[in-house]
């Protein structure tokens, strides 16, 4: 959680186009936000990400999300074999 011991103020000002420069507030690389406008005109942004609709559904069922987990840790560790494709098809 943020306090304003450690957050970065600075005054921004629209521009002719009704546009606020955050040069300097964002993170490299973070280009979409979710704009919220609370009751007393205060707008919040937040960092986003798009999901598509099947990686939400994937990221909402724990059991795959461990899945997923316990293959990437199994490749970090070393633990894969090779599979002969051909050598299924019989």
């Amino acid at each position: 959680m943020s306090t304003a011991a450690d957050s970065t103020f600075k005054l921004v000002e629209l521009d002719s186009r009704m546009r606020v420069p955050l040069r300097g507030l964002v993170a490299e690389g973070q280009s979409r936000f979710r704009a919220e406008v609370l009751d007393d005109g205060t707008i919040m942004l937040s960092p986003a990400i798009v999901l598509t609709a099947r990686e939400a559904e994937l990221l909402a069922n724990p059991e795959r999300v461990e899945s997923i987990r316990t293959g990437l840790d199994d490749v970090r560790g070393g633990r894969v074999s090779v599979l002969d494709l051909d050598a299924l098809d019989g």
